[in-house]
């Protein structure tokens, strides 16, 4: 029998082989798609699929956004919100993919998989109502939420604090925002995760690297999606965020996954 191409390595590795190819080949094919929500519902109908496959994809697809693969890193910036996927997918198909992960020994995956599968801990100690600025507080929250649209000066610097999601939203698509403001609001603490997450969903600011690496520094943001997150930043980012004690112990241990995968590589 005349041997198949590759059939000479060793299991492992040919699946290696065969799963970075498959990877690098959905990242191409995926990145030039114009918008986040397109490459998500994509990435979730893979996810959707034959589990060990969809879990060697995930796994090279977080080695190359490791890695600084530019299409990779396109493609796993619609995986940083893990609720999102969670809806997608299903509870459902996503314990599956766990299983699979663990069976694979498949580090990255499983790291992605888990902080997807976990509900995110109801773990919000402060009141939000105390965060909107004293100045602003006789107002409404539908008045706040106009003048974030086209708050300057020392107004927005009033909003940066305001734990509304919508607010942010607004003051971050007012044209007179700089990326100053949306480090303020990321850097901002005690705070609560809303306001925060509403930065990371901002198609202007949510995509920048000093802003992701703000966020992840940041206490107050949701866990899955701070640990999601870490698969954006660079070496020395993760060991910085590695040896942060005001950050979880969870986030804390992706930090050092992901940094030994990054010196494997």
């Amino acid at each position: 029998m005349t041997p198949t191409r590759g059939s000479w390595l060793p299991k492992a590795r040919s699946r290696t082989l065969l799963a970075m190819v498959a990877a690098l080949s959905l990242a191409r094919r995926l990145a030039p798609l114009p918008e986040r929500a397109m490459r998500l519902q994509a990435l979730a109908h893979v996810l959707r699929g034959e589990a060990s496959q969809a879990v060697l994809a995930l796994e090279e697809l977080g080695r190359g956004a490791l890695a600084k693969d530019t299409a990779s890193r396109t493609v796993y910036a619609s995986l940083v919100d893990p609720r999102a996927v969670r809806e997608l997918v299903g509870a459902a198909q996503l314990g599956l993919l766990v299983q699979a992960a663990l069976a694979l020994e498949t580090p990255l995956a499983l790291l992605w998989l888990r902080a997807c599968a976990d509900e995110p801990l109801a773990s919000e100690k402060v009141e939000a109502s105390r965060l909107v600025h004293r100045d602003l507080s006789s107002l409404s929250l539908g008045e706040r939420r106009a003048l974030a649209r086209r708050a300057r000066g020392d107004l927005q610097k009033k909003l940066v604090c305001d734990p509304d999601p919508q607010v942010v939203t607004h003051l971050l698509a007012n044209p007179s925002t700089t990326e100053a403001t949306a480090l303020a609001i990321s850097s901002r603490r005690p705070t609560i995760s809303a306001p925060l997450e509403a930065v990371l969903a901002s198609k202007r600011f949510g995509v920048r690297y000093r802003v992701r690496l703000a966020l992840c520094k940041n206490p107050y943001l949701r866990r899955d999606l701070a640990v999601a997150l870490l698969f954006c930043l660079e070496r020395g980012d993760l060991e910085e965020i590695g040896r942060d004690q005001s950050l979880s112990v969870a986030q804390r241990a992706a930090a050092a996954v992901l940094l030994q995968a990054a010196r494997s590589s």
